[in-house]
């Protein structure tokens, strides 16, 4: 119901056309009454809507472009919101809490069966166009999005970095680069 053309925007659907995921600065399930950009899932068979995402602040663009696997289970987004009170929400060691202060546009991977949060960047500069493009595998085991950040850096909980087509390092020169995680 209003907002115009670019209220509800980002769609992205399962292979089995079982559940759709999008952004809106809407108020569908009545917890979005700022009209802040929050993300939105629909199981289709029941049209049972729900919000992934409740933060305040940061406009129509705060989470933006999810994707969902298969099952229905993991959603991936970006995010340039701070979730470092959210208890829910850790970075990939799954202990060190969410940090974006600087409100970087970050990757974000939601697991609606255990209502954890993951902030899988945590890149300073560059802002709202530092990470994108973010896209879940049909199994929600790999994530594969762009970002212009340096990773060459210890990344938390010792994980590793792999980008595509640009050898075997994570460190970034500017240049939107192709990062697997």
């Amino acid at each position: 119901n209003g907002g115009g053309f670019d209220a509800n925007e980002n769609p992205d659907m399962d292979q089995g056309a079982r559940w759709v995921v999008w952004n809106s600065d809407q108020d569908h399930v009545g917890t979005n009454a700022d009209g802040n950009g929050e993300i939105f899932f629909m199981e289709i068979s029941s049209g049972a809507i729900s919000q992934v995402t409740l933060t305040t602040g940061g406009s129509r663009g705060a989470q933006r472009l999810p994707t969902i696997d298969d099952e229905g289970q993991r959603i991936a987004f970006l995010s340039t919101r701070d979730f470092s009170d959210a208890e829910h929400c850790r970075r990939p060691d799954r202990t060190s809490p969410c940090d974006n202060g600087d409100q970087n546009a970050e990757v974000m991977v939601y697991d609606r069966s255990s209502g954890r949060l993951t902030q899988v960047t945590d890149t300073t500069g560059d802002g709202a166009d530092a990470n994108g493009d973010a896209r879940i595998s049909a199994d929600g085991s790999v994530l594969v999005f762009r970002s212009s950040r340096d990773f060459s850096g210890v990344l938390t909980g010792g994980l590793s970095c792999s980008a595509m087509g640009s050898g075997s390092t994570c460190s970034n020169d500017g240049n939107g680069e192709i990062m697997l995680y």
